[in-house]
């Protein structure tokens, strides 16, 4: 029990952490595309890690909350990457 709440709080760590990280790369940047590139890796990085964290843990432990975050992470993944196209 004590090890399913550390992957979740890391893993939302990881997200808040991934979020940060692009939120000052896209104002670091300012229109320079290889910097936003470079923030936007590393910020989807964080994120697939914290999914496949997930994912590992829910084949393990089977908690819907996993899931949830899973889910989370994804769509966390789908802003990043849709902001590439805007």
């Amino acid at each position: 029990m004590e090890n399913q709440k550390k992957v979740i709080i890391v893993s939302l760590a990881a997200s808040l952490m991934a979020v940060i990280l692009y939120v000052f790369g896209m104002t670091l940047a300012k229109g320079n595309i290889i910097i936003e590139t470079i923030y936007l890796v590393m910020a989807s990085l964080l994120v697939i890690c914290a999914a496949v964290s997930l994912f590992k843990n829910y084949k393990k432990y089977k908690r819907v909350v996993f899931i949830y975050l899973i889910i989370i992470n994804i769509l966390l993944e789908a802003l990043f990457i849709g902001k590439l196209f805007i």
